[in-house]
């Protein structure tokens, strides 16, 4: 049985095939409703949303120590103070 923070081997592949990447939540904001998504080492930053839904999925997988999935666009890593920052971020979850 795989370990519940490393995805499966399809899930991999299908992530490397697809465009999309690993990542963890590292942060979830409620005053502001920031995300903090890790890619990698040099890839990590916020993203703000409106939508209580995503929201609410990123905070579950932050809280659960759960990996996600997510194909961004316009990552700065300079953005937000310096902190990083992605333009859009779509996210997903393994089954």
């Amino acid at each position: 049985m795989a370990d519940k923070h490393e995805p499966d081997k399809k899930a991999r592949e299908w992530a490397k095939d697809s465009g999309w990447s690993r990542a963890w939540v590292f942060g979830c904001r409620s005053w502001d409703h920031g995300i903090y998504f890790t890619v990698s080492n040099d890839i990590r930053g916020w993203i703000y949303t409106d939508d209580p839904y995503i929201f609410a999925i990123a905070a579950a997988a932050q809280a659960a120590h759960f990996q996600v999935f997510i194909k961004y666009t316009g990552y700065d890593p300079n953005g937000n103070g310096g902190t990083g920052s992605f333009a859009s971020v779509q996210l997903a979850l393994q089954e």
